[in-house]
């Protein structure tokens, strides 16, 4: 491509215009600074250009209309088991999970940490702080030598992270790659999370840190 038609589809994507976000991304699959299964992937989440840019309706008139069941749209980033789109349900229960966070019972500056709710939450909230900073060092391709079960960790299955913690668990055993327990633990982290924070909230974190992901230049 031109270097005056690049620096044009550039002026136009940074005003907004979806088309040009398009080109630019099929550019980048042309120039292999972008894999087709990352553009596959931002499309899936609901990314305007990169639905565009893929040019096929794959996902659905459900899930065009961004109307889909959130437990379908969370198992479904395990993209047919064919490792397409590596420990992404991994990275959405991280993004749950931090999502989540200032709603929590237990974080300090929730509005109510007295009572029941403190009891419950609060003694798993160290644990639930090691889930998230352990799965940001697995994504970035640190070893994880010391990861235990969430239970050994004395937090509950009603705890933001339990279920991120049992998904980091099955990584360390050696499914590196994902596996369909990793799949199911994400979605019942992502569900947790929903209820505390909302649907909507817990579903707009994934869709920003995954397609933050899928379209940049991390692996």
């Amino acid at each position: 491509m031109a270097d005056s038609r690049l620096r044009e589809l550039e002026r136009r994507a940074r005003s907004g215009d979806p088309q040009a976000e398009a080109e630019q991304l099929l550019a980048r699959v042309r120039s292999g600074t972008l894999s087709r299964e990352r553009l596959e992937l931002a499309a899936y989440l609901g990314h305007p250009p990169a639905r565009v840019a893929h040019g096929d309706s794959i996902f659905g008139a459900g899930a065009e209309a961004g109307i889909v069941d959130l437990e379908a749209w969370v198992r479904g980033l395990d993209h047919r088991q064919a490792g397409r789109w590596p420990l992404a349900p991994l990275r959405a229960a991280l993004a749950a999970t931090r999502a989540a966070l200032p709603a929590s019972p237990c974080c300090p500056n929730h509005d109510d940490i007295s009572g029941e709710n403190f009891a419950a939450g609060c003694p798993s909230w160290p644990m639930t702080e090691a889930a998230i900073a352990d799965a940001e060092r697995c994504l970035a391709g640190e070893a994880l030598t010391d990861r235990l079960p969430a239970s050994a960790h004395g937090m509950t299955m009603h705890s933001a992270g339990y279920h991120l913690a049992e998904a980091l668990w099955d990584f360390q055993c050696g499914h590196t790659r994902g596996s369909p327990n990793q799949t199911t633990c994400a979605w019942f982290e992502v569900e947790r999370c929903a209820e505390l924070a909302g649907e909507q909230v817990v579903r707009d974190a994934i869709r920003t840190e995954l397609v933050s992901w899928a379209l940049g230049g991390s692996p």
